[in-house]
């Protein structure tokens, strides 16, 4: 496996990103759990295969109740939001436009959400710099 990160969502339920995969998979885990049950839920976005390691790196939970933010570490570097319904889920990189990342950034290690202020925090462990949006 090759996970690279996870989120708390609430109710015992966690998002984790595997790299390489490019693919998110929803888990419930609890105080009793000793083994990663099986997903309960799984996404994998066909996007830029062109390198095994720079794929999902950062999961940030968003604004919206089954919102998601997620980082592709680089080659290109981008800021993907899923939102899940009932009925459909989307997948947008309009993050990345509306984030306005810095040029000199090379890549994107982790994400955090500050959802009382509503601020974006990204880091690049290759800038050393964390970057807030």
């Amino acid at each position: 496996h090759d996970f690279e990160a996870i989120e708390y969502l609430g109710g015992n339920r966690y998002a984790l990103s595997r790299e390489r995969e490019r693919t998110l998979t929803t888990h419930c885990i609890d105080s009793s759990t000793t083994v990663l049950p099986p997903a309960t839920y799984s996404l994998t976005l066909d996007v830029d295969r062109h390198s095994d390691n720079a794929g999902f790196e950062g999961l940030a939970r968003g604004r919206g109740e089954h919102a998601l933010m997620v980082a592709q570490e680089k080659k290109p570097l981008r800021l993907y939001v899923t939102d899940r319904s009932p009925d459909a889920l989307s997948v947008s990189d309009s993050l990345t436009h509306r984030a306005s990342l810095p040029w000199f950034l090379k890549d994107i290690s982790g994400l955090h959400y500050d959802r009382n202020n509503g601020l974006l925090y990204v880091l690049s462990h290759e800038s050393a710099v964390v970057v807030v949006s």
